[in-house]
């Protein structure tokens, strides 16, 4: 049984290496990048004057990169981590809030902390953002905390409401 699998295991690897020449070539040798220059093909006679004419191929010559212009890279831009970290605080105080509804009342104000927090961090990541696009981005990021923040003062407002007149 082993040797049926050795055999279908070289079977498969010889169709790979039939079926793409590439696979010969040295790692890092991707022809498609660089300049192959070969060397002229040669007539070569028969001996004494007989009418058979080979050509040969000569082999490749020299093996030069290609230059391609657009070589330069530009750094992809980073997510801001003031943004990432205001997003955090805000989670937090969100999840103290919520706690603080239905247990501590204490905790609401430590949510508020968080929350403001979250909103003077997600503001400075938001003022290096445009201050520099091309380096950061998280510019999404950013508004979903000020609408998250939006959201939950609305819905602490109308709390605040039900508490002061349901007594």
């Amino acid at each position: 049984m082993r040797y049926v699998l050795f055999c279908l295991a070289l079977v498969m690897a010889m169709q790979v290496f039939a079926e793409n020449p590439v696979a010969y070539q040295p790692t890092g040798l991707d022809t498609s990048s660089i300049g192959l220059q070969a060397a002229p093909d040669v007539v070569v006679k028969g001996m004494l004057g007989s009418p058979a004419i080979h050509t040969v191929h000569a082999p490749l010559t020299s093996i030069q990169p290609a230059v391609k212009e657009d070589t330069v890279k530009e750094e992809e831009p980073v997510i801001q981590p003031l943004i990432l970290a205001g997003s955090g605080a805000i989670a937090v105080g969100t999840g103290l809030g919520i706690a603080g509804v239905f247990g501590a009342p204490i905790l609401i104000g430590i949510a508020l902390l968080f929350f403001a927090a979250g909103a003077w961090l997600t503001a400075i990541g938001w003022r290096k953002l445009k201050d520099e696009p091309k380096k950061y981005k998280g510019e999404k990021i950013a508004v979903i905390n000020y609408l998250v923040m939006g959201i939950v003062g609305v819905a602490a407002s109308f709390y605040s409401l039900y508490v002061l007149f349901s007594v």
